[in-house]
Protein backbone atom coordinates (compact mmCIF):
# COMPACT_ATOMS: atom_id res chain seq x y z
CA UNK A 1 0.00 0.00 0.00
CA UNK A 2 1.46 3.33 -1.04
CA UNK A 3 1.15 6.32 1.28
CA UNK A 4 -0.55 9.43 0.01
CA UNK A 5 1.04 12.76 0.78
CA UNK A 6 -0.35 16.25 0.77
CA UNK A 7 1.27 18.71 -1.61
CA UNK A 8 4.46 20.05 -0.03
CA UNK A 9 4.52 17.42 2.72
CA UNK A 10 7.87 16.20 4.03
CA UNK A 11 8.82 12.56 3.48
CA UNK A 12 9.51 11.53 7.08
CA UNK A 13 11.22 8.34 5.93
CA UNK A 14 14.08 10.57 4.76
CA UNK A 15 14.33 12.69 7.90
CA UNK A 16 16.22 12.05 11.11
CA UNK A 17 14.19 11.13 14.20
CA UNK A 18 13.70 13.77 16.87
CA UNK A 19 15.10 11.72 19.75
CA UNK A 20 18.36 11.20 17.83
CA UNK A 21 18.64 14.92 17.14
CA UNK A 22 17.83 15.86 20.73
CA UNK A 23 20.44 13.43 22.01
CA UNK A 24 23.04 14.90 19.62
CA UNK A 25 22.27 18.46 20.72
CA UNK A 26 22.37 17.51 24.42
CA UNK A 27 25.67 15.70 23.88
CA UNK A 28 27.16 18.70 22.05
CA UNK A 29 26.12 21.10 24.81
CA UNK A 30 27.54 18.71 27.40
CA UNK A 31 30.91 18.80 25.62
CA UNK A 32 31.10 22.54 26.33
CA UNK A 33 30.99 21.73 30.06
CA UNK A 34 33.63 19.04 29.63
CA UNK A 35 35.96 21.48 27.83
CA UNK A 36 35.55 23.81 30.82
CA UNK A 37 36.32 20.88 33.19
CA UNK A 38 32.82 21.09 34.66
CA UNK A 39 30.79 18.02 35.58
CA UNK A 40 27.15 19.02 35.14
CA UNK A 41 23.80 17.29 34.78
CA UNK A 42 21.17 18.34 32.25
CA UNK A 43 18.37 20.15 34.04
CA UNK A 44 16.40 21.41 31.06
CA UNK A 45 16.66 21.32 27.27
CA UNK A 46 14.53 22.98 24.63
CA UNK A 47 14.84 22.20 20.93
CA UNK A 48 13.49 24.20 18.02
CA UNK A 49 13.24 22.46 14.66
CA UNK A 50 13.70 24.96 11.84
CA UNK A 51 13.79 22.60 8.85
CA UNK A 52 13.59 18.83 8.34
CA UNK A 53 16.97 17.19 9.02
CA UNK A 54 17.83 14.85 6.14
CA UNK A 55 19.26 11.36 6.56
CA UNK A 56 22.47 10.26 4.83
CA UNK A 57 23.71 13.84 4.41
CA UNK A 58 26.69 15.43 6.13
CA UNK A 59 25.67 17.53 9.14
CA UNK A 60 27.59 19.76 11.51
CA UNK A 61 26.80 20.31 15.19
CA UNK A 62 28.14 23.39 16.95
CA UNK A 63 27.76 24.33 20.61
CA UNK A 64 28.87 27.12 22.89
CA UNK A 65 28.44 28.55 26.35
CA UNK A 66 25.81 31.27 26.75
CA UNK A 67 26.32 32.17 30.41
CA UNK A 68 27.29 30.84 33.82
CA UNK A 69 25.78 31.92 37.12
CA UNK A 70 26.98 29.93 40.10
CA UNK A 71 26.38 26.23 39.43
CA UNK A 72 23.94 26.99 36.61
CA UNK A 73 25.44 26.72 33.11
CA UNK A 74 23.40 27.72 30.05
CA UNK A 75 24.65 26.37 26.71
CA UNK A 76 23.31 26.33 23.16
CA UNK A 77 23.82 24.10 20.12
CA UNK A 78 22.86 24.04 16.45
CA UNK A 79 22.63 21.39 13.76
CA UNK A 80 23.68 22.76 10.38
CA UNK A 81 23.62 21.35 6.86
CA UNK A 82 26.45 21.49 4.29
CA UNK A 83 25.46 25.04 3.32
CA UNK A 84 25.66 26.21 6.93
CA UNK A 85 21.90 26.60 7.26
CA UNK A 86 20.52 25.96 10.74
CA UNK A 87 18.19 22.95 10.75
CA UNK A 88 17.62 22.79 14.52
CA UNK A 89 18.86 24.67 17.56
CA UNK A 90 18.70 24.08 21.29
CA UNK A 91 19.29 25.71 24.62
CA UNK A 92 20.15 23.72 27.71
CA UNK A 93 20.49 24.40 31.40
CA UNK A 94 23.08 22.31 33.24
CA UNK A 95 23.69 22.16 36.99
CA UNK A 96 27.32 21.66 38.03
CA UNK A 97 27.94 18.95 40.61
CA UNK A 98 30.85 17.75 42.71
CA UNK A 99 31.10 14.09 41.64
CA UNK A 100 33.30 13.11 44.59
CA UNK A 101 30.75 14.45 47.03
CA UNK A 102 27.72 13.14 45.14
CA UNK A 103 29.05 9.64 44.58
CA UNK A 104 31.20 9.09 47.65
CA UNK A 105 30.38 6.02 49.74
CA UNK A 106 29.87 8.10 52.88
CA UNK A 107 27.39 10.43 51.15
CA UNK A 108 25.40 7.60 49.53
CA UNK A 109 25.30 5.78 52.88
CA UNK A 110 23.77 8.87 54.52
CA UNK A 111 21.13 9.01 51.82
CA UNK A 112 20.20 5.35 52.41
CA UNK A 113 19.86 5.69 56.18
CA UNK A 114 16.30 6.24 57.48
CA UNK A 115 15.63 9.61 59.06
CA UNK A 116 14.48 9.89 62.64
CA UNK A 117 11.18 11.64 63.38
Amino acid sequence: MQRQRAAGAVDLDRCAQRNTLERSLDEAMGKVNKLRHVVALTSQITVTYVKPVPLHKPLWVESREVRVKGRRHVNMAEILDQKGEVLAHSRGVFIAIDPQRMFSKQHTRKLAEPTEN
